[in-house]
Formats: C-alpha cells, sequence, structure tokens
C-alpha cells in the first residue's frame, strides 16, 4: 500500500525540492530511470516514488536535476505526515506510541510570494520543515520508507550524500579531499578519505521540546546529518565546529536568534536549514561554506539586504556575498624563530660561511580559481592581491637562495624576476613544464616550472641542469620497455632544476635542486619514481662537480708549488640542497628514500607496477640528506579543507651543512580557526619554509 509519507515524498520530488523547479510540461521518463545529478545511494526512494506517484499529483514530473541534497529534502518530506495506523494524532512504529510534539511557542509567519525559482524552491522545503515537527520524525519515516520498499533500512550512511559508493566497472579513480586546479595539477596534495568506523551517521533529536545541547554530542564527529528542528533552543554552541564532517544540519524552528560564527568551519554542509527562527542577520564567517547548495532562511526577521540576495539570487549568491564582504580579521602571530644550533666560538670568523634557504610553492595564478578555492574571497584570490603578498613575503625574510615552484612564465618575466632584481639583487635559474615547448606563446604564458633564486652579491651560477622527468624515462633503455612508463609517467610533465653556485667570497661551491613532483595520491609511484631520477641525476652531478673541483684544485696548488690536496669523497665534500613541493607526507616511499638511502623493491608506493631496474632491485642512493625540520614540530605545510600535512621539504647533506635555525610552522590557535589557506593572510594553500645552514669546513 502507498503511504501518506511517500506520497509526500513524491509530492516533493515532484516540485523539484532541493534542486531547479520541474518543467511545466513533457512526457514522464520511464520507470526507475535515475536523474544524472542524483546519487545512487537514494535510488530506492526515487524509484519508489516514480513507479507509485500520489493520486492527486498527476503524471511524475521529476525535477531536472535531484542532488544528494534534494534526495535529503525530499526524505525529509517523506516524514511530513503521521504513518502507521493513519491517525493524525499518534505515530506506531514496531508497537511503539508516541505523543505530537509540543505546539510551537510562536506562529510562524505565512509563506511569502515567491519572487524567483530560487525563493519559490526555498518556500517549499520550508513548508515540508514545518511539517515535519513530530519527535524524531525523520528516523521513524525513514524507517517506515525502508519496509514499505523492501530495502534494506534506511538509516545511517544511506542518507548520507558522502557515503562511500561501489564504483562502476569503468569509473576512473578521482582523488578525495582537495579540489584539483586542473586535470594536471590541483593546488596540493589530495588525500584518500576513510569512510566513518561508525555503523550509523545520522542523528534525529528533532521535534524533542530540548532547550540545551550536551556538550557530548559534539564528540560525535563522525556525524554527517543532524537534525535539531522544532525543538526550544536559543542558541548553537560554539562547539559544533567539531562536527567537521555535517553534510546536513537542521535546526530550523527554534528560538534562535544568532548562530555561531564556528558553522563556517564546516565546510561540508550541503544543506543548512535555519527556518522558522528569530535571525536577524548572518555571521560573515559563513562565506567559507562553499559547498552549500541550500541555506534556508524563511520564517527570519532577517535583513532586508540578505533576504534579497538570497531570494532573488539564491544560496551560493548570498554565501559569495558574505565571504566578499569578510575582510576584516585578526591576524596571525609572527612565526617563530627556532634555534636549534648555539653559535661556536669563532662563528664570526672570516672562514665561517652561512647561508639562508626560503622555500615556497606560491600557487600559480591559473589555478588559483574560485572553483578551486571558493572558501577563500575573491579579492584574497586575486593575482594582483597574492602577487604583491608573496614579494613582501620574499623581501621579508630575505633569504640568500629562493626556491619557488609554481611560477608561472609570465609572472616570472613581468614580475618576480624584474621585482626581485630591483629590490632584493636577485639572479635566477627558471624552467617550466615540459609543456611548454608544443605551446605558442601565448599559451605558455600561464605555464608553470621551479625558479631557483640567489643573490647576486653573494653567489655566482656555475653551472645549471634542467630534469624533465618524462624525458629522462626515455633515456633510460630499461622504462622504455615497460607499458607502466607510457601509461602513468609518460603523461606527467614535472621539471627540476639544478644550480652549482659559488660564494663570491670564500670561493666554497653549493648545490641546489629545486623540484616539483606529481600531485596524485593514486600516482604515487609515479613520485616515487620522479624522486629516484631526481636523486639519480644528483649522484652524477655530484660525482662530476666534485671531479671538475679537484682538479681545477690540484692544477692550483702545482701552479702555487704546493701538496697535492688528498683525495675525498664527493658526497662529504661538496654541500647539497634539494628543495621543493614533494607532493608525498613523512609516511610516503618519498619521504623514506631520501632520508634513509633506500626502498625495497616490493614497496607498497610502486602498487606493483613495473618500471624496470626501479621496480626489480628497489632504490638506493650515498647523498647522506636529512631534512631540515626532523627535529621539528610543524603540522603542515600545505592546508585546505580536508588536509593538512607536510608535503614541502629542505633537504640537506648534513656531512658537509648543519642547521642553525628554522621559521616555526602557523601558530595552532589561529590555525584552528581557519578552514583552509589561501586567505586574507596567507596567499597560498603552502606556508614558506627558511632555514639557515652553517657550512662545514672540508
Amino acid at each position: 500500500m502507498y503511504s501518506t509519507a511517500a506520497a509526500t515524498a513524491a509530492k516533493a520530488l515532484h516540485h523539484g525540492l532541493g534542486g531547479p523547479l520541474a518543467p511545466s510540461g513533457g512526457a514522464p521518463p520511464p520507470p526507475h530511470s535515475l536523474p544524472m545529478a542524483m546519487n545512487p545511494v537514494f535510488a530506492p526512494l526515487f524509484q519508489y516514488v516514480q513507479a507509485h506517484p500520489p493520486a492527486s499529483a498527476g503524471p511524475p514530473m521529476p525535477p531536472s536535476s535531484v542532488s544528494a541534497a534534494a534526495a535529503a529534502a525530499a526524505a525529509a518530506a517523506a516524514a511530513a505526515s503521521p504513518v502507521g495506523n493513519g491517525s493524525a494524532g499518534s505515530y506506531a512504529s514496531n508497537g511503539a506510541h508516541y505523543a505530537p510534539s509540543p505546539a510551537p511557542l510562536h506562529v510562524p509567519p505565512p509563506p511569502a510570494t515567491p519572487v524567483s525559482a530560487f525563493h519559490q524552491t526555498a518556500i517549499q522545503q520550508q513548508q515540508v520543515s514545518r511539517q515535519s515537527a513530530q519527535p524524531h520524525q525523520r528516523a521513524r519515516a525513514a524507517a517506515t520508507l525502508a519496509r514499505t520498499t523492501g530495502t534494506a533500512a534506511v538509516v545511517g550512511n544511506q542518507f548520507d550524500p558522502n557515503a562511500p559508493q561501489t564504483p562502476a566497472s569503468n569509473a576512473k579513480p578521482v582523488p578525495n579531499g582537495v579540489p584539483a586546479h586542473d586535470a594536471d595539477e590541483p593546488s596540493s596534495l589530495s588525500s584518500n578519505s576513510s569512510s566513518s568506523a561508525s555503523s550509523w551517521s545520522t542523528l534525529d533529536i528533532g521535534g524533542m521540546a530540548i532547550r540545551h545541547l550536551s556538550r557530548s554530542l559534539f564528540h560525535y564527529s563522525f556525524l554527517t546529518m543532524l537534525y535539531l528542528n522544532h525543538n526550544h533552543l536559543e542558541s548553537i554552541p560554539a562547539d559544533i565546529e567539531s562536527l567537521r564532517s555535517l553534510v546536513l544540519l537542521d535546526v530550523s524552528g527554534n528560538k534562535l536568534r544568532s548562530v555561531p560564527p564556528e558553522l563556517g568551519m564546516l565546510t561540508s554542509l550541503q544543506c543548512l536549514y535555519l527556518f522558522d527562527n528569530l535571525l536577524t542577520t548572518l555571521p560573515l564567517e559563513l562565506g567559507t561554506l562553499y559547498q552549500l547548495e541550500h541555506l534556508g532562511v524563511e520564517g527570519n526577521p532577517l535583513a532586508d539586504n540578505l533576504l534579497a540576495i538570497i531570494q532573488k539570487e539564491g544560496t551560493q549568491a548570498l554565501i559569495a556575498f558574505l565571504r566578499d564582504s569578510n575582510n576584516v580579521t585578526p591576524g596571525p602571530p609572527e612565526r617563530e624563530w627556532v634555534v636549534l644550533e648555539k653559535q661556536k666560538p669563532g662563528d664570526h670568523g672570516a672562514g665561517v660561511e652561512t647561508c639562508s634557504v626560503f622555500c615556497y610553492n606560491i600557487l600559480a595564478e591559473k589555478y588559483a580559481t574560485p572553483k578551486m578555492y571558493g572558501y577563500t574571497p575573491s579579492w584574497a584570490l586575486d593575482w594582483s592581491y597574492r602577487g604583491d603578498a608573496i614579494l613582501q613575503e620574499i623581501l621579508q625574510y630575505s633569504a640568500d637562495i629562493l626556491c619557488l615552484q609554481e611560477v608561472e612564465m609570465q609572472q616570472y618575466d613581468e614580475f618576480f624576476r624584474p621585482q626581485l632584481r630591483e629590490l632584493g639583487d636577485y639572479d635566477c635559474v627558471y624552467w617550466p613544464k615540459t609543456r611548454a615547448r608544443t605551446m605558442s606563446d601565448w599559451e605558455r604564458k600561464s605555464v608553470d616550472g621551479c625558479a631557483t633564486f640567489f643573490r647576486a652579491s653573494k653567489y655566482a651560477l656555475v653551472d645549471k641542469q634542467v630534469i624533465e622527468f618524462n624525458q629522462m624515462a626515455l633515456q633510460k633503455p630499461d622504462l622504455k620497455k615497460t607499458e607502466d612508463v607510457y601509461n602513468r609517467l609518460m603523461t606527467k610533465d614535472n621539471v627540476a632544476v639544478l644550480a652549482l653556485l659559488q660564494n663570491k667570497d670564500t670561493g666554497a661551491h653549493l648545490l641546489v635542486a629545486n623540484c616539483h613532483l606529481h600531485w596524485d595520491p593514486t600516482f604515487r609511484d609515479v613520485k616515487l619514481v620522479q624522486v629516484a631520477m631526481l636523486i639519480e641525476r644528483l649522484e652524477a652531478a655530484v660525482r662530476k662537480y666534485s671531479k671538475d673541483l679537484a682538479a681545477k684544485e690540484a692544477r692550483r696548488a702545482a701552479a702555487a708549488g704546493l701538496p697535492m690536496p688528498p683525495p675525498t669523497d664527493p658526497f662529504h665534500s661538496l654541500p647539497v640542497l634539494v628543495c621543493g613541493d614533494f607532493n608525498s607526507t613523512p609516511s610516503s616511499g618519498v619521504y623514506e628514500l631520501l632520508r634513509s638511502g633506500k626502498v625495497d623493491k616490493d614497496h607498497p608506493d610502486f602498487q606493483q607496477y613495473n618500471y624496470g631496474n626501479y621496480t626489480k632491485e628497489g632504490l638506493s642512493h650515498r647523498m647522506s640528506l636529512k631534512s631540515s625540520y626532523a627535529d621539528v614540530d610543524v603540522p603542515f605545510t600545505n592546508f585546505v579543507p580536508g588536509f593538512a600535512d607536510v608535503i614541502d621539504y629542505i633537504w640537506y647533506s648534513h656531512p658537509t651543512m648543519s642547521v642553525i635555525g628554522v621559521l616555526a610552522g602557523i601558530d595552532k590557535s589561529f590555525a584552528r580557526k581557519c578552514v583552509g589557506f589561501p586567505n586574507a593572510h596567507f596567499p597560498s594553500d603552502h606556508i614558506p619554509l627558511l632555514v639557515e645552514f652553517r657550512i662545514n669546513a672540508k
């Protein structure tokens, strides 16, 4: 039998709840066909509605698209009427009887006249909300619908738009966690999200006349849907910020006069229902809710300017207005300088050499789009703002050597090179990604690459090399024979730049590598092979340069009639720096290879792909590298919603160099109040690293 609840759900779907309004005419689709945008977990509800249209609804007219948020709204619609014995005064479920919730304390205003399609949808959602005041109505309706359709109980992850889904057999792997810049280069490492260990993720405590929320509620960080509607709440605790997994939050029908700015931390929210409260304004911090599809504010005495925006232009327009209006935010404390090595006697003498190194992925202009960084104000994302902020950071720290990644060709030619030459006396070695070779002059302007700047008054450039990883692979016979190289490695055009510098005062040499590895976590095998090739070229460069320098010293000694200098180990004589965005956390194979000098042939990061001798024999090197931040706790170098970890490093050859001090990470209390970077105070999604080294005597 077709229940009243299912009929209500059908009407909700036919009226386009949560999505564009349905067309006024046309033939209905075949039964059980799913709208293109519908999450498959809502298929049972939608198919049941299609097969059993309500008698009063006429021919079924689905909305033009049904999103996960729309289906959640439809589930709420299914709870609009009591079901069980058909009585309007009670609800029966498994023999338990429930009394209706207490009458609301104030009479909500009548529905407004819609001024747009956005407004009409909001009014429909508001009416569904007003009909959902019974205790635990959504939870009981979900269970009833499950029994009616013969499917598993629609609880927990069943109505969770973020629930793990079984991909189609021909589906391509899509990284989770961070929105990508484009198909080639996202802003940062994406982390594979894992499903919650809890067997349920939805909590319905609506219609219970509660006045206060227990703080223990905010320990349930796995919740994705939380219904607090039709209670007597006058405030929401700031602790709500701990529920970062929430996709839907419903606090309609309460007595709220304000909502906490901490709601802006819930960046996974797609539905935020605030219907029928006493709100007169909204905090600007809600502008960070870049994934919000439905913001329900009907029935509130909201300020006219806010109402006009959401009623005429919809939720996303209001969120953008709040985001761009938030231009006065407290700045972070200054990053501390951490001293790791005390000065030794004679440190200020003529024979002591130090070197400061700055490493920074600046976030290329073409990647910094509102689509990718929807939580960032448009003015803070604009290059005119970010470029100046990046330049000021560089000049503020005034390092001897700068290793920058994601530097576009046009920005290098027109901004960084002339500005840093004039303001900081820097020369540079720069190389863009391989794709620039085949592009027109106009197209290659936006291709990014690696730029190594050095202070011209202190260093002279002796030699430089460029490593194009996909081209280097073609020069290795064992790699050319493997199919995986062509399918996985050759399509990634990352580069690295090597620069051999000579100190103009001491004559000492320093080899600097600046790299940017591939981003995608599903291609961690590619990153491991890229860093293996980088180390291979570095070892060859160290041997060559050490040999050349030793021969030069021998000629100088012979000309002066001095004894020949003794032979030295090249890896213990030439200082080496390896800087960059490695897109790899400290638990990765990339980090293990750099730190320990070895990775086994069966390392899980190879993912059982074939990379010739690399996967036949394993990886090893003699570089004796150490991370300059190994003894300092830095929580992250890359920070976006869903991901905050260390993926940028400054490695050094520790027999030849030692760390004097490093720039500490971002203040933790400030970071906890941010949803991610960039923002008004941090112009990139990465933070810069700064290290001061001592060059140890041979």
